[in-house]
């Protein structure tokens, strides 16, 4: 049996298409393209990238944009150039916030982020009866099972969730 080698992944992308306030959601060719903005399913998705990367900083602003996109009635999605929150929906946006949030519940590196993701995600499963979307429901049952793991006392919502929304 021959040794396996690990090819390292190229996250000059990745790298490029974030700054401060999170990940751009266009780019034209490797170019950012800041007049489009960002989203949040983009910054969720790039907050599951970096919590597999073990990206401390990276987890922090991807985090953080999920925070500033936290509304009082679920999450807010486009925050434009001009940084005005443009729509706030219960579409896979937030289904998939609501996925990366359990996710940094269970596997952020610090601790504030474990507590962090926890809070936020536990703010918001008030909403998650809204979401119509089928794409965003999958998430919210993906992460209501992660995050049950870390409460056991979600587990009643999961299932007060599956007898409302998949019956």
């Amino acid at each position: 049996m021959g040794m396996t080698t690990t090819k390292k992944i190229n996250l000059s992308h990745l790298y490029r298409m974030t700054d401060s306030v999170g990940i751009l959601e266009h780019s034209l060719m490797a170019t950012p393209d800041l007049k489009e903005g960002y989203c949040v399913d983009d910054n969720a998705r790039a907050l599951r990238v970096a919590l597999r990367l073990k990206d401390e900083k990276l987890i922090d602003t991807y985090l953080k944009f999920l925070v500033s996109a936290a509304g009082n009635n679920g999450f807010k999605n486009d925050l434009d150039q001009s940084f005005v929150w443009q729509t706030e929906e219960y579409g896979e946006n937030f289904g998939r916030a609501m996925g990366a949030l359990a996710e940094t519940g269970k596997m952020g590196i610090r601790n504030d982020q474990k507590l962090t993701g926890m809070f936020l995600f536990d703010q918001n499963v008030k909403h998650i009866t809204k979401s119509e979307s089928l794409r965003s429901k999958a998430w919210l049952i993906y992460g209501l099972s992660i995050r049950s793991w870390c409460d056991p006392k979600l587990e009643l919502e999961l299932e007060r969730y599956l007898k409302v929304k998949i019956s």
